[in-house]
Formats: structure tokens, sequence, C-alpha cells
């Protein structure tokens, strides 16, 4: 994996509209292995929609539009209290694991971070990466990088004991390319 392989899906002003709302109605609580029960309430909607872009992001790029990440929320909106199980699009055993960029810029220093809980047999994780951002920057719609893939072969066996206490985690460099799709009219 090369940076010049990353792709840039850029969302509008409007998809980031949908995500927004998306997101509000997806804070039920949760979790963080990284900020405290503090920090993560105050960030629980940025969190949201760094998430819900990476997956809209997925779906336009796999697609060609966000149907997919429509159907999946709907679904997930409907039962709120349940994740998703990792089934990030419909009929599809993918996870896409977004993180907001706030350390670097560049996209390889990142790494893709799978939970022993979130790993599954035959699944396969993505990589998305957004800039830093604030709510009010939304209005001009938002750049994702889609960074690479791993199969859940890919993953090590062992579990880290840092910052990413815990997960089985990749470096960006090891991951598998997306290809760039063209569609016809």
């Amino acid at each position: 994996m090369k940076p010049e392989e990353v792709l840039k899906v850029n969302l509008t002003r409007q998809d980031m509209l949908e995500i927004w709302r998306d997101a509000q109605s997806s804070c039920v609580g949760g979790k963080s292995h990284v900020r405290s029960s503090d920090s993560r309430d105050e960030s629980l909607l940025i969190d949201q929609i760094v998430g819900l872009a990476g997956n809209f992001a997925l779906a336009v790029w796999r697609d060609g539009d966000a149907r997919a990440y429509r159907d999946s929320r709907h679904t997930q909106n409907r039962f709120r209290d349940v994740g998703d199980g990792g089934y990030d699009l419909p009929r599809c055993s993918i996870d896409v694991k977004t993180s907001m960029m706030r350390g670097s810029q560049d996209p390889m220093r990142y790494h893709l971070i799978v939970r022993p809980a979130e790993r599954h047999e035959n699944w396969t994780y993505a990589l998305a990466l957004t800039p830093a951002f604030q709510i009010p920057d939304l209005k001009n719609g938002l750049e994702v990088m889609l960074v690479g893939w791993a199969i859940e072969k890919n993953l090590p066996r062992t579990t880290e004991s840092d910052l990413f206490d815990g997960a089985h985690v990749l470096k960006a460099d090891m991951l598998n390319p997306f290809l760039p799709l063209v569609y016809g009219n």
C-alpha cells in the first residue's frame, strides 16, 4: 500500500446533512477505548459523524451512490440499541473503521484497529480517515480517505499492549489498496 493509492471521496454539504441527522439518532451511548467517559459524552456526535462518513464514502465508492448506506441506516435507525454486528453495508461482511486525523495529515501513519469482539471469520475490514473538523465545518462538505482494507486472516493473532491495548492492529502500509472503480453511463 502506497500513499498515492489512497482514494478520496468528497461528500457534499447535502451528504453531510444526511449523515449529521443519522448521527444524531445514533447517539445512544456506548464506550470509547481511547477517551474518558467525560470527554466521550462531549464528542459522541462527532464520533458518530466520523464513523458514518466512512460508511457513506465506502458506499459511494463501491456503488456510485449512497443507496446501500441509506438501506443500512434505515435498519440501524429502527434498532438503535443494537449494534450493526460489523455489517456497515447491507449484505456485505465489511466493517469500516473510520478515524479522524488528529496527529498527522499523512494517512500512512494511521492504523486499522479491530477489537477482539469485532473480529469475525471471513470478514473484511476497511480503514477510512477524515480530516479534523468541527460541526460548523461540515457545511463545506467533507473529504473522506479510503486508505485500504484487510481480511480477517490478515490481522495479527496477537493484540497490542500500548494505546491500542487489546486490539488487533495493522499499519496502513500493510493494507490492500481500494481499486478505483469506474462506472459507465
